[in-house]
């Protein structure tokens, strides 16, 4: 895929209807940059099965799919260096008890899903850079992860807020602007 230090390939994955592989064990195999575009949702997989494996910071668009790294080999990639969303039909799945994906530089924002299941994954490189779930689902089964800053689960923050006054303050509003527009309504 390199055969020299100044080559590299970009490629788009978008066969929605079969899972797709980078595998084999060439030398090298150097990516500059991989699209998964798999239709409409997370289901169809890119699974990075190749020992030697590399690609620079930065290298992952992810749209639908999931992208899946189950490498044998000791690989360290770095999908994302910046604040990067999940979308709700993509998913970012580490599977590889020797290697290490890295997300630095910002928040990563789960709309779609994380699932470790071996390997070691860090997010974030400052205090204030961490995980926020907004609907989608981080899954821990295996492996280690490292999270600079925190994890937020947006959906927790709301729950918090719904105690019985915030709910009886909220239901009593929606009931008198019910009672309004019934009001107006029988005036027609």
């Amino acid at each position: 895929m390199g055969p020299d230090a100044n080559s590299f390939a970009n490629w788009t994955f978008n066969y929605a209807f079969a899972d797709q592989a980078i595998s084999g064990g060439g030398v090298m195999t150097r990516f500059n940059r991989i699209t998964v575009d798999k239709g409409t949702s997370m289901v169809p997989t890119l699974d990075i099965t190749n020992s030697n494996f590399t690609a620079p910071a930065n290298f992952l668009v992810l749209r639908n799919g999931t992208f899946k790294l189950s490498s044998a080999g000791a690989v360290a990639i770095t999908p994302f260096n910046v604040t990067t969303s999940i979308p709700y039909t993509g998913r970012i799945w580490m599977n590889s008890a020797t290697a290490t994906m890295s997300f630095t530089g910002g928040n990563l924002n789960l709309f779609g899903d994380l699932m470790v299941t071996a390997g070691v994954v860090n997010v974030g490189s400052a205090a204030n850079n961490g995980i926020a779930a907004n609907g989608g689902l981080f899954t821990l089964s295996g492996g280690t992860v490292n999270v600079a800053g925190r994890y937020d689960e947006i959906k927790l923050a709301f729950y918090k807020k719904c105690t019985p006054v915030f709910t009886k303050k909220y239901f009593d509003i929606s009931k008198n602007l019910f009672l309004c527009f019934e009001k107006e309504y029988q005036k027609k």
